[in-house]
């Protein structure tokens, strides 16, 4: 019953503040930190695709030159009957630069699979953990507002106010959102940190 009277909380305190009824907690400095992380990974997604795009594209390389590379060794050892000398060469050096280019290429995706590609595809995959901080910050500041804007109207009508334990409840639940929202707030804050700075060495 508490999950379904949240949810009601919430969803009335957006409209409030989406309507200009009700004024939001603003909070500049972690909405800037939040899209400043946001852009750190907008870059590494997009390193990570590219990069992923360029394996496969070595991946295709090697491919061919393997598969041309066959191809001469049959073209040289009788499939096609006696070959001339200058095809004999010329299937002898386009084997030997097939497998060079593939060693060379397998090479190149290894170190690039062990080190920084992995890290980067590693450090990207983090991101989703301070979408959900985020989440969950805005959640609990639409429960401090509302109980916030609640406390503003019982305030204004306390003589009308016949129960008189009102006004005390509502301030202990603002209180309680309120530590809520600074502990999700200061959480976030660190994970956003630690992302921009380990973002910054990648």
């Amino acid at each position: 019953m508490e999950k379904i009277k949240s949810i009601a909380r919430r969803i009335t305190e957006e409209r409030r503040e989406k309507s200009g009824k009700a004024d939001a907690t603003i909070d500049s400095q972690t909405d800037e930190g939040y899209k400043r992380v946001k852009c750190m990974e907008n870059v590494a997604l997009s390193i990570s695709d590219k990069v992923s795009r360029l394996v496969k594209a070595m991946d295709d390389v090697t491919f061919l030159c393997r598969g041309i590379a066959e191809d001469y060794r049959m073209a040289t050892h009788g499939a096609m009957g006696q070959a001339p000398p200058e095809m004999v060469h010329m299937a002898t050096e386009l084997h030997n630069f097939g497998q060079e280019l593939s060693q060379k290429l397998d090479d190149v995706k290894s170190e690039m699979k062990k080190g920084s590609f992995d890290n980067l595809v590693n450090y990207a995959r983090e991101f989703s953990q301070i979408d959900q901080m985020n989440e969950d910050r805005k959640k609990k500041q639409l429960e401090y507002d509302f109980f916030r804007h609640k406390i503003e109207k019982l305030v204004q009508n306390e003589l009308k106010e016949k129960d008189s334990t009102r006004i005390p409840r509502n301030e202990a639940l603002c209180e309680k959102w309120r530590q809520e929202l600074y502990r999700s707030t200061e959480s976030m804050k660190i994970k956003g940190n630690r992302l921009y700075m380990a973002g910054k060495k990648q």
